[in-house]
């Protein structure tokens, strides 16, 4: 009987080391998938990331993690924090834009069109792009999420309006109408009060 080291050996499948690169096991055969050398593996440690604080009181704030340019446009998302008792974003939708929510801890309620769910930890939702949507926390405690654009970008506006909120204190459309046409989003402005009103939140 041939010993199963043997024949591993003879058919040069047993060597020296466990890992090959993957360089080494193509080395000698054409890859069958298409390579680019505008991307690059990105590795983001958990305390890393540019940092942006929005709203009454920093009521939500941001870490800025896998950018458009990272993915080549694909794809960028935020590490999100949402206070208790506050709307995340007024209504709004995109053209072209779908999001992606994960909670990681506390729960987040979302309306999309004229449905209204709650998003626990540990869930997902998906606010397709041309519906109208906004979102807010009142679970009695922090609401953390992983924030995902596709295609990516949105995060670049979100920082933008960061910066408008931090120069004035306040949300002023007039200073978003200077900056928001280079983004695929429509803020309905006019619907934040009521949904303010309505639901008792803070913005």
């Amino acid at each position: 009987m041939i010993d199963r080291r043997e024949l591993l050996k003879n058919l040069g499948l047993l060597t020296s080391t466990t890992v090959l690169p993957f360089n080494d096991l193509l080395a000698n055969d054409k890859p069958p998938y298409e390579t680019s050398n505008e991307l690059v593996p990105v590795l983001i440690l958990p305390k890393e990331g540019e940092k942006a604080n929005y709203g009454n009181s920093g009521s939500t704030s941001y870490i800025r993690k896998i950018t458009k340019q990272h993915t080549g446009g694909a794809f960028s998302c935020l590490d999100t924090v949402l206070k208790n008792g506050f709307l995340g974003a007024p209504p709004h939708l995109h053209q072209g834009i779908d999001e992606l929510m994960y909670v990681l801890d506390g729960t987040v309620t979302v309306m999309v069109g004229n449905d209204i769910v709650e998003v626990p930890a540990g869930g997902w939702h998906l606010r397709p792009r041309k519906i109208m949507h906004c979102f807010w926390n009142k679970s009695g405690k922090d609401a953390h999420v992983i924030d995902m654009f596709l295609p990516g970008g949105l995060d670049e506006y979100l920082f933008e309006l960061c910066a408008t909120y931090k120069k004035f204190g306040v949300v002023k459309p007039d200073e978003v109408e200077k900056f928001i046409h280079k983004y695929d989003i429509e803020v309905h402005f006019e619907l934040l009060e009521p949904i303010i009103k309505k639901y008792q939140l803070k913005f």
